[in-house]
């Protein structure tokens, strides 16, 4: 196609990994696994970059459902440095964590997950939900719930 408006523009990737833009403010690669059987839990993966001139903060998500479910952040907020080369990573061996409890998540069903930035602002993508298997076998809410 050709013109502003061709066949390609505004897809976004199927399956797992997908991404956000907010401003300067970049979510990639966003996955939800499923916690441990019976545990009713899932952990965000993606990461987090920021191209701006000034740092900012993931201080808020939620998988907004018909009974939206506030996640356990680590630390309350994740700082986002304003370092392209420098991204957050979330769920894996990072230390930074995005958890949720109390949820029903069916295995590749997408959800609706809003992230919200301190200066960046509020955006929603649907999430596909994994299973803790294969690639992402050991990936568990950290800390537990309490």
């Amino acid at each position: 196609g050709t013109g502003q408006n061709w066949i390609d523009e505004g897809k976004v990737p199927s399956g797992n990994g997908q991404q956000v833009t907010l401003g300067t403010v970049q979510a990639q690669n966003l996955t939800l696994v499923q916690g441990p059987d019976g545990s009713r839990s899932a952990t965000l993966l993606g990461n987090l970059i920021n191209s701006g001139d000034a740092d900012d903060a993931l201080v808020g998500a939620a998988i907004a459902a018909d009974k939206p479910v506030t996640a356990a952040i680590t630390g309350g907020s994740i700082a986002v440095l304003h370092d392209v080369n420098d991204p957050v990573s979330l769920g894996y061996r990072s230390g930074s964590f995005v958890n949720f409890f109390g949820v029903d998540l069916k295995t590749s069903h997408y959800v609706p997950l809003q992230l919200s930035f301190k200066d960046a602002g509020q955006a929603t993508v649907q999430v596909l939900v994994v299973p803790a298997e294969g690639y992402y076998a050991g990936i568990t809410p950290s800390p537990a719930a309490s």
